[in-house]
């Protein structure tokens, strides 16, 4: 019996869904990364703003969702859904 990670169907509509927004993720990301840093967002969030261990992780956690879900939503509106990568 082989281990087969990505046999399930859902484990390829995740893939898929990641590989199709992973432009725009890319694309957008640093917007988060500035929001983030500034503290646009109601909170400061970046490497250094408490232990780097704890915020540097949670800094791409955060960057990486608020990019997707972005993108997500682009792709979801019919007038927006031409614009996005």
């Amino acid at each position: 019996c082989r281990f087969k990670p990505f046999s399930s169907h859902v484990a390829i509509k995740v893939l898929t869904s990641l590989s199709s927004a992973s432009l725009g993720i890319y694309l957008i990301h640093t917007m988060y990364l500035f929001l983030l840093k500034n503290g646009d967002l109601g909170f400061v969030l970046n490497g250094l703003a408490s232990h780097p261990a704890v915020n540097i992780p949670a800094t791409a956690i955060a960057t990486f969702v608020l990019s997707y879900l972005t993108i997500i939503s682009i792709k979801n509106i019919p007038a927006l859904r031409r614009i996005s990568p």
